[in-house]
């Protein structure tokens, strides 16, 4: 059966093997894949329910291959027709963005995680479509590092370099205009160049 249900043969086993779980958690007594979980948290100490949100958390990760990926070849032309239809930007794969999940501090090495705003987070990197579902994530750098560092060092960036994705990525300004990723223009200085912004902000949103 496996660690909480979800090491069986088909997603949709590890799905309800998650769910269990995660009822687990919710309320003592539930079953998981067949066995009970009786986890009471108003006398399990630190260390258990820290295990058992670890396998949780571990365990939805997991199914990540089946939820958060880029369209195939086949489905890129439908994808850049969504992103057009929005507002008339074209040639357009996805939109990409960093934002600061907040952690509690890191004890000696928590200077690296404060971020601009001055709170520890981890600068979390995501690439969404043009229905808002993430196809990529990049979620293990601390909240002091740039977004364009990030950028620079993901294997996204690298695929688009090696010409594997036949588009575009649009971003905010806090990342390089490239070849393959399209950020506003900080002084338009026409009429073409404000659509041109006007367009790539809407899409973004």
């Amino acid at each position: 059966m496996g660690e909480w249900g979800v090491r069986c043969g088909d997603v949709g086993t590890r799905v309800r093997g998650v769910k269990g779980a995660v009822q687990a958690i919710r309320e003592p007594g539930a079953t998981v894949c067949g066995r009970r979980m009786d986890i009471n948290y108003n006398r399990a100490n630190e260390t258990t329910v820290c295990t058992v949100l670890k396998r949780v958390t571990n365990a939805i990760a997991r199914l990540r291959p089946h939820y958060i990926s880029f369209s195939n070849n086949e489905e890129m032309n439908d994808l850049k027709e969504r992103f057009f239809n929005i507002a008339g930007f074209p040639n357009c794969v996805g939109a990409i963005d960093c934002s600061h999940i907040r952690i509690i501090g890191q004890g000696e090495n928590g200077q690296r995680f404060i971020n601009r705003k001055g709170w520890s987070s981890i600068n979390v990197q995501a690439v969404s479509d043009s229905n808002r579902r993430f196809v990529n994530i990049v979620a293990h750098w601390h909240g002091s590092v740039h977004d364009r560092r990030i950028f620079d060092n993901s294997l996204m960036k690298q695929i688009f370099e090696d010409g594997g994705i036949d588009g575009f990525l649009i971003g905010d300004s806090g990342y390089p205009c490239l070849p393959y990723l399209m950020t506003p223009l900080l002084n338009p200085g026409n009429a073409a160049e404000n659509r041109y912004n006007r367009a790539l902000c809407s899409t973004r949103m």
